[in-house]
């Protein structure tokens, strides 16, 4: 009798085990499935991507700009209308805004 159930403890604790190892590549198999989904849309973000930074590059263009500004009916400004700030040593954050740059529009 106790061969029998040393015989039937063995069989169940192989089933056991052989269970946990089939659950085990069925995990394995599933994560490999996803990364390969995953690899797919990352190559086809990354494709996307530099379409994308090739139209970027395209639109801001300076030549392109210039036409769309002639097309909404921009015109290049005078030098009359052109008021330039002398460089001064910015004190903090305010004077950053305006160190050295032309201004579009105004009088001296």
């Amino acid at each position: 009798m106790q061969e029998k159930l040393l015989y039937l403890f063995t069989v169940v604790v192989c089933v056991l085990v052989a269970g946990v190892i089939i659950w085990r590549y069925a995990q394995i198999y599933e994560m490999n499935t996803r990364i390969q989904q995953m690899e797919v849309s990352i190559r086809q973000l990354e494709s996307e991507n530099s379409a994308l930074k090739h139209k970027v590059e395209a639109l801001s263009s300076p030549g392109r700009m210039l036409q769309e500004a002639k097309r909404l009916g921009m015109v290049q400004p005078e030098d009359k209308q052109i008021s330039r700030i002398p460089n001064r040593q910015p004190s903090g954050n305010a004077g950053a805004a305006t160190s050295g740059k032309s201004v579009a529009g105004g009088t001296p």
